[in-house]
C-alpha cells in the first residue's frame, strides 16, 4: 500500500526517522526550500518588552500576530495593545470554542489588527496579508518558532518575523530542560502519588478513566504543575497512562422520583413540566442510570434558549427531581494497565533519555540563534533545516549591520574566513592580522571592528585578539 507521509518543517534527522519508522523501502523525500526571501528575521535585545512591542507596531502597519508563553499574558498584552489606541484580542485554547471561532473571525476579516495568543493560535490558519509576528517570549525549538513566524508574509509581499530577548530568557529555557525532563525519581513519586490520590491498590486500576483535578492533586503532594504535566506525557509515552489535558465531558442526568413521584410533580409544577417532558421523550434509561444529555438540542426542541434549559436543570436538580450534572471541561487520567510499585516502572531510552538529548539540543539552537550576531539569519535557520549553501538574505538585523561596512556580502565573507582561520590556529595583534591578511587594509580593519562590537572577536589579556565564537 502506497504511503505518503507529509510534514511542514522537519530536520534532516527527523525526517531520516520518519522514514525509518514507517519501514520506507528505499529513502525517498520531495522537498521544497524552506527559505522565505519576503520575511526578514529580526532579533531585538531589550530588557523593556512592552515598550519594544508598541514601538514595533507602531512602526510596522497591518495586521500581527503577537506570541505568548501564558494565558494570563494573553489578555494583558492584548490590553496593553488596546490601550494604545490600536484594536486587538487575545486568544489561547481555553477559551469556548465560539469566542475563539469568533476573535478569529475577526481578525481574518480585518476587524481586530492584532491577535495575541499561545501557540494554540495557527493551526489551520491561512491569512495571506499578516505583515509582523512577534514573539515575546522564546519558542522552545527552531522548528516551532520557523512555523509561528511563518504566518507573516504569505501573499509574498515584505513582512517581519521579530523575537524579543533579554537574558532571562536563556535562563528560562535553560530551566525548562529540568521542568520538561523531571528526573526518573521524580516520575515515579508522580505515579506512585497518582495512584494514592484515586485511591487504587496496586494491581488494580487497567482501562479505568478518572477526573484529574490538577489543583487539588498539587496542592495535596506537593507537585509543581510543569512538572506534574511533563511526568504524565512521560509516563504516557512509556505506555502506563493516558492524560487527556482538557477534555468535553457532556452533561448528564439520572431522575431520582419514581413514575408517581414525578407525575405528581409535573401536575404541581406547571413551568418546569414542559422541560421534563421533553428530557423524557428525548432520552431513556434516565430512571436506572445516568444519561448524556445536550442542552443545544433540548433548548431547540422547546423553542427556549440554552441557559433556560440550563437553569429548569440546576432547580430540578435542587428539588432532588433529579441529578443534574452540567457540562465540563477537565483533565482525565487513563490506565492504560494496571497500577505497578514505583520501582517497577521501566523508561527506555527512546521514551526518556534519547528525547531529553534531543530536546537539549533544540533549546541550545534556539539560544544560538537568539544571540548569535554575525550570521543572517536566515541562513542560519536554513542551515538548522539542512539547508547549508543558502546565500545571506539581505534584510535580516544581521545583514542590515554589516551593510553598513560599505562591504559586499562576497567581500565580508571572505575577510571574516580568513580572519577566523588565523584567529584559530593562534591569538594575534590586530595590526599583525591585519598585515598577515592578502585584503584590502582598509576593508580587513571595517570587518575586524564589526566582529569586535559582535563580540565575535575580543582581547584578550596579553592584548592579542580571540576567535570567541563556536564554529
Amino acid at each position: 500500500m502506497p504511503v505518503l507521509a507529509l510534514t511542514a518543517t522537519a530536520t534532516p534527522e527527523v525526517v531520516e526517522d520518519i522514514q525509518t519508522q514507517l519501514k520506507f523501502p528505499k529513502r525517498n523525500v520531495f522537498q521544497k526550500s524552506f527559505e522565505r526571501s519576503n520575511l526578514a528575521y529580526v532579533v531585538r535585545r531589550s530588557e523593556d518588552k512592552e515598550k519594544q512591542l508598541l514601538k514595533i507596531l507602531d512602526g510596522v502597519p497591518g495586521s500581527a500576530v503577537v506570541y505568548v508563553r501564558n494565558r494570563k499574558k494573553t489578555k494583558e498584552y492584548a490590553e496593553l495593545i488596546q490601550n494604545h489606541g490600536i484594536s486587538a484580542d487575545f486568544f489561547h485554547a481555553g477559551l469556548p470554542q465560539k469566542v475563539k471561532d469568533a476573535r478569529q473571525a475577526r481578525w481574518m476579516l480585518g476587524d481586530c489588527r492584532v491577535i495575541v495568543s499561545t501557540n494554540a493560535f495557527g493551526m489551520g490558519i491561512d491569512k495571506a496579508d499578516v505583515r509582523m509576528v512577534v514573539h515575546m517570549d522564546s519558542p522552545n525549538s527552531l522548528e516551532a518558532y520557523f512555523q509561528e513566524a511563518g504566518r507573516a508574509g504569505r501573499d509574498e509581499k515584505k513582512a517581519f518575523a521579530v523575537l524579543l530577548w533579554s537574558p532571562q530568557d536563556k535562563a528560562q529555557l535553560t530551566r525548562s530542560i529540568s521542568t520538561t525532563f523531571p528526573e526518573v525519581d521524580v516520575i515515579r513519586r508522580v505515579y506512585d502519588a497518582l495512584g494514592n490520590f484515586f485511591q487504587l491498590a496496586v494491581g488494580f486500576g487497567e482501562h479505568q478513566v478518572l477526573d484529574f483535578n490538577i489543583g487539588r492533586f498539587c496542592a495535596a503532594f506537593g507537585f509543581n504543575v510543569l512538572t506534574l504535566v511533563s511526568s504524565l506525557k512521560i509516563l504516557q509515552r512509556a505506555g502506563y497512562l493516558y492524560f487527556t489535558e482538557m477534555a468535553d465531558i457532556p452533561s448528564t442526568v439520572k431522575m431520582l422520583m419514581n413514575d408517581y413521584e414525578l407525575y405528581k410533580f409535573q401536575v404541581a409544577n406547571a413551568r418546569l413540566d414542559p422541560f421534563l417532558k421533553v428530557l423524557l421523550r428525548s432520552y431513556t434509561g434516565l430512571f436506572t442510570d445516568y444519561a448524556s444529555i445536550d442542552e443545544d438540542l433540548l433548548a431547540k426542541r422547546l423553542n427556549v434558549s440554552r441557559d433556560e434549559v440550563y437553569q429548569a436543570f440546576l432547580l430540578l436538580s435542587r428539588l432532588k427531581v433529579l441529578h443534574y450534572n452540567p457540562q465540563r471541561r477537565t483533565p482525565l487520567i487513563t490506565y492504560l494497565q494496571h497500577r505497578f510499585e514505583p520501582r517497577h516502572l521501566k523508561f527506555p531510552a527512546e521514551v526518556y533519555q534519547d528525547r531529553l538529548v534531543q530536546y537539549k539540543d533544540r533549546v541550545e539552537s534556539v539560544i544560538d540563534y537568539a544571540t548569535s550576531v554575525h550570521i543572517c539569519r536566515s541562513r542560519l535557520l536554513l542551515r538548522y533545516f539542512g539547508e547549508t549553501s543558502s546565500a545571506n538574505c539581505g534584510h535580516c538585523d544581521v545583514c542590515l549591520e554589516r551593510k553598513k561596512s560599505q562591504l559586499s556580502d562576497e567581500e565580508f565573507e571572505s575577510i571574516e574566513v580568513a580572519i577566523q582561520k588565523e584567529l584559530l590556529k593562534s591569538p594575534q595583534s590586530a595590526e599583525d592580522l591585519v598585515s598577515s591578511l592578502t585584503f584590502n587594509a582598509d576593508k580587513v580593519w571595517k570587518v575586524l571592528r564589526w566582529l569586535e562590537e559582535a563580540d565575535v572577536v575580543t582581547e584578550n589579556e596579553a592584548g592579542l585578539l580571540e576567535w570567541l565564537v563556536k564554529t
